[in-house]
């Protein structure tokens, strides 16, 4: 995961490879695994849930890089 914004009720969520994703701010879920199979530490990962495609899993190594990584930003 490169950056991940938030407008309002939107999460725009861009991957290492400069794809975005949008999602409800209700869709994407934010979790932590930080066990040896987890993330690296600051490269929290994407995983696709759902079966419509709308919602997300995404993980982080640790619950403070959660804050870190969200900036608020609106796109005009």
């Amino acid at each position: 995961m490169k950056a991940i914004t938030y407008c309002h009720d939107t999460y725009r969520l861009t991957t290492a490879d400069g794809k975005k994703r949008t999602f409800w701010e209700r869709n994407p879920r934010l979790k932590t695994e930080s066990s040896k199979e987890g993330p690296q530490n600051g490269v929290p990962t994407l995983v696709a849930a759902g079966t419509a495609g709308d919602r997300a899993d995404v993980s982080f190594a640790a619950p403070e890089e959660i804050c870190k990584m969200i900036e608020p930003r609106c796109y005009a």
